[in-house]
C-alpha cells in the first residue's frame, strides 16, 4: 500500500469529511453533531486500521478499513467507529472528537488487536497509522508518536497536522 504525503492527505480531508457528513446515518455525521453539541474544543481522529478484503466484480476488491472503538480515559466506551462509508470504500473516516485524552482498540494487519491512548488536540487531524508495510517507523517519528506491545515491538505510529477552519 503506497502512503500519501501528509501535505496530501491534509488538503483531502475537508473533502472526506464533507463526504463523510453529507451521509445520513454515517459515523462522520453523528460525531460532527455530537462535537458541536458538546462545549469542548474539537479535533479529528483518522485510523489507518487493518483493511478487510471484499470482492468487487470480476478479479477486483475492495480494501475497506476495519471498525474501531474509541473509550475514555477509565474505559468506559465513547464511540464505535465503522470506519468506512459503504462496503467498498477504502478510505478511513475522519471523525470529530472532543479534545482529550482517548484509549484506541484497533486491529492491525501483523498483530491483532491493540489498545493505545492518544491525546486529541484542538483543530487538528490526529492519523494513526497500524498498517502491514511499516518501514521502522521509528527513525522517522519521536518515541511519543509511536504505538508499541507490551514487548516494545513497534506497530504503528500516529503524527497530528493543524488545519484551517472553525470547528
Amino acid at each position: 500500500m503506497k502512503r500519501m504525503p501528509l501535505y496530501v492527505s491534509a488538503l483531502l480531508i475537508p473533502l472526506m469529511t464533507s463526504c463523510a457528513w453529507n451521509h445520513p446515518g454515517t459515523v462522520g455525521q453523528s460525531m460532527a453533531r455530537d462535537a458541536h453539541e458538546d462545549s469542548r474544543p474539537t479535533g479529528f481522529l483518522q485510523v489507518f486500521s487493518a483493511t478487510e478484503t471484499r470482492p468487487d466484480g470480476d478479479s477486483t476488491y475492495a480494501y475497506p478499513h476495519t471498525a474501531y472503538t474509541i473509550s475514555d480515559r477509565d474505559g468506559k466506551s465513547f464511540k464505535y467507529v465503522r470506519n468506512h462509508i459503504g462496503r467498498m470504500d477504502g478510505v478511513p473516516t475522519v471523525v470529530a472528537v472532543p479534545v482529550g485524552q482517548y484509549r484506541i482498540k484497533a486491529q492491525t494487519e501483523d498483530y491483532g488487536d491493540v489498545t493505545f491512548t492518544i491525546e486529541v488536540r484542538p483543530g487538528r487531524v490526529d492519523v494513526v497509522h497500524l498498517e502491514r508495510d511499516l518501514k521502522h517507523p521509528g527513525a522517522r517519528h519521536d518515541e511519543a508518536q509511536l504505538i508499541r506491545l507490551a514487548n516494545g515491538q513497534i506497530v504503528g505510529w500516529h503524527e497530528g497536522s493543524a488545519i484551517r477552519g472553525s470547528f
